[in-house]
């Protein structure tokens, strides 16, 4: 099962699920936090298109991304894996997950849209309202952890991968998709939700000195430049493929094993 228990008190309230929430959470790049609640005409445009922009994020979109980290976690799974996802968005990891096992998961700001689809999608969902510089758990707890394009949009990276780090059991596996800050797509253009920018080894040289070790590595997503639909939406294609020129490959895939001397069989660990 490996339902891990959030240390919080406090909660937000959806459909009369209580959604545990820390009571400092920092703002997004866009000043959101917390639940984002749609207008009821907002939400049912929304259901109406979702099956579109499905559609285009499987085809020409990042769903590549989901489906190599789907692969690694089918890859490492065991019976008592104890998952967490960092900065879980839209929650689409959570398919990869097996029925009987919690999908354990949080983010800053969720919304309202994605997380009401998570609550009724037959799974087991155990969400949370936290920061990833500030993660309510106790310490080595779980042995499977995974981020995605959220490390390069927190400014205290150190935090967050010492958070990471001390929640993680020894030996666990740290999986990690960040932007790739050598890309076509991201060198010299304006994303206001990166505050980092690292290269393929820059990454791994950070990760290494908070006491990651990395086990696998690869870019992906050749990119092509941005085109503008009727004119007027910007469309970004990528191609879940590994361009032999590494500019072309907007993204950064890792595989970590983490290193640590605390004993994983411990039951009386508490957040440091």
């Amino acid at each position: 099962m490996s339902k891990l228990t959030w240390d919080l008190s406090e909660y937000a309230v959806l459909e009369n699920r209580q959604i545990p929430c820390a009571s400092n959470l920092p703002k997004r790049y866009d000043d959101a936090s917390g639940i984002r609640i749609d207008s009821p005409g907002r939400r049912a445009l929304k259901t109406i298109l979702w099956p579109l922009f499905s559609l285009r994020h499987e085809l020409i979109g990042t769903a590549f991304i989901e489906r190599a980290l789907g692969r690694w976690i089918r890859e490492l799974w065991r019976k008592d894996t104890a998952f967490l996802e960092v900065g879980c968005g839209n929650m689409a990891l959570r398919k990869y997950i097996p029925r009987d096992c919690y999908y354990n998961a949080f983010d800053i700001s969720l919304s309202e849209f994605h997380l009401r689809r998570a609550l009724h999608d037959n799974r087991r969902i155990n969400i949370a309202l936290a920061s990833a510089t500030d993660i309510p758990l106790a310490t080595s707890v779980s042995d499977l952890i995974v981020s995605v394009s959220t490390l390069t949009s927190i400014p205290d990276i150190a935090g967050a991968l010492a958070e990471i780090h001390r929640v993680a059991k020894p030996g666990a596996t740290f999986l990690c998709v960040i932007h790739n800050g050598t890309s076509d797509k991201y060198i010299g253009r304006s994303h206001v939700e990166c505050v980092h920018s690292w290269s393929f080894d820059e990454f791994r040289e950070l990760a290494a000195h908070h006491g990651f070790e990395c086990v696998k590595a690869h870019m992906g997503g050749w990119w092509f430049p941005c085109r503008k639909l009727f004119g007027i939406i910007p469309v970004n294609w990528h191609l879940p493929f590994k361009s032999r020129q590494p500019s072309k490959n907007a993204y950064l895939f890792y595989m970590f094993n983490v290193g640590k001397n605390a004993d994983p069989t411990s039951k009386d660990v508490t957040r440091q």
